[in-house]
């Protein structure tokens, strides 16, 4: 189930009418939270709570085993990631590559919310639930659960429906407290959900879903079209679809918890102003590098192993990034550049020099976005080949450059910059005061907000990482 389809609106309109009946009882509320995120997860296909209830069993036991083993506790926590991984592999990998390694599922039957291949079952947003299980099953393994483990809250944490299919990616013992919780739910808590919920639906609908259009479009031609300003401006264009779908993702996630009295973590800290590809990681789906860091890059870089080393680390932990997101050559090329990228920064710490002027920061953020914007390449593109056309076309100055794009994209693509240089400038932050004046400028945008959500919605489109 979409956050943007109308089944969702009429879900959550249920729900919360329902709620007061149970959010005041910890296990009621559980219980509820669980039977309603099971209901989304199902809507497409019954299958997947078959799938996420096997999960969730097998990743709860495993978890309880580890930590009542007084010794080989990192055999039995190999065992079960490799069990975790292989479902990963045996259900994702064969389906992508059937598809003949196509990126976007819009490319093989649109406005579907489940691949399949040859009548095979793909369940939704399994590389987000896996990632939950194997956080897991590290934190039982290190001593970090220190919440009571009981299979109703663990399932409920995991399943909980506003981050089940493409995150934030939480850990057991932030979530599950704020599960059992029964905290006060203000008027500043709703108000602070309704901005996220509103902002989020006009990120996705209304500035990723009519920037995805003309992407898709000249991603999914048969052939290259050789103007180079026309593919600077699309990848441009893809910059800012990736960003704004996802982030609208994670506001409405975000806004919903704040209706739940629940705090889920912030993904994005305008990553377009990084000064370097590694402050890039640090402000981009921030919730996965902590992930990739915490259990990936430091088991490495701190291991006494051959591969002990933090740039053997780094590349490890970007390939592993890269595969994550689709089997793909492209893909694993994407997150080898971002390894190459970070190894020349440790190596000669490039932007901590350029930033001590500020000129130098200026033009170190040049140079991460031009970085960025090469790296995009590779992860939009249907193959190697196409990608190495695109920069043949990118970098073939002078040419005519933007006669196949019409003024709508234009305008749009300058909406999406704009409204992001205005929220990182900080203008928006200077509104949220309690005067008079603040709140009456505060409602006229997002009156414009909800006008410009009716008004000018964008083809529907699924979430780009709910195929992640």
């Amino acid at each position: 189930m979409s956050f943007a389809s109308i089944d969702f609106l009429v879900f959550i309109s249920l729900f919360f009418i329902l709620w007061p009946l149970f959010k005041k009882r910890p296990l009621y509320k559980l219980i509820y939270i669980l039977l309603a995120s099971l209901v989304f997860y199902g809507w497409a296909d019954i299958r997947n709570i078959i799938f996420l209830s096997i999960i969730s069993l097998f990743t709860f036991l495993w978890g309880k085993m580890i930590i009542r083993s007084s010794r080989g506790r990192n055999l039995i926590l190999t065992i079960g990631l490799a069990i975790i991984l292989a479902i990963l592999v045996a259900y994702r990998y064969p389906i992508l590559l059937g598809f003949s390694l196509n990126l976007f599922r819009e490319q093989v039957e649109q406005g579907t919310e489940w691949m399949t291949v040859g009548g095979r079952y793909f369940p939704l947003g399994i590389s987000f639930i896996t990632l939950h299980c194997i956080g897991f099953l590290f934190d039982c393994k290190r001593e970090m659960i220190r919440s009571p483990l009981k299979f109703i809250p663990f399932m409920a944490y995991l399943s909980f429906f506003p981050k089940l299919i493409a995150g934030p990616i939480e850990r057991y013992d932030e979530l599950v407290p704020q599960l059992l919780e029964n905290r006060l739910i203000d008027d500043q808590a709703l108000w602070t959900g309704f901005k996220l919920i509103v902002y989020g639906y006009f990120y996705k609908t209304v500035l990723g879903d009519h920037l995805a259009t003309y992407v898709g479009d000249a991603f999914g031609s048969d052939t290259v079209l050789h103007q180079s300003l026309y593919w600077w401006a699309i990848i441009t264009a893809f910059a800012m679809q990736i960003y704004f779908d996802f982030r609208g993702y994670t506001n409405i996630a975000r806004g919903l918890g704040n209706w739940m009295g629940i705090s889920l973590r912030e993904n994005f800290s305008h990553p377009y102003l990084s000064s370097s590809v590694g402050d890039f990681w640090n402000r981009w789906h921030i919730s996965f590098s902590n992930w990739l860091r915490d259990y990936i890059f430091f088991p490495i870089a701190r291991s006494n192993t051959l591969l002990g080393n933090p740039y053997i680390a780094v590349w490890i932990t970007m390939a592993f990034s890269g595969m994550w997101h689709g089997t793909g050559w492209t893909f694993l090329a994407w997150g080898l550049v971002m390894a190459f990228y970070i190894s020349i920064e440790r190596a000669t710490n490039w932007p901590k020099r350029l930033s001590l002027n500020p000129f130098g920061r200026f033009f170190s953020r040049c140079v991460t976005l031009f970085q960025i914007w090469i790296a995009w390449v590779f992860f939009r593109s249907r193959d190697l080949a196409q990608a190495l056309q695109i920069f043949k076309a990118q970098f073939a100055f002078p040419q005519q450059a933007t006669s196949a794009l019409p003024y709508q994209f234009w305008a749009f693509l300058l909406l999406a910059i704009g409204l992001e240089s205005l929220q990182a400038s900080g203008i928006m932050n200077r509104l949220r005061t309690n005067s008079a004046t603040s709140k009456m400028i505060e409602a006229t945008l997002l009156t414009l907000v909800l006008v410009g959500i009716v008004l000018f919605r964008g083809a529907e489109n699924e979430f780009v990482y709910f195929q992640f």
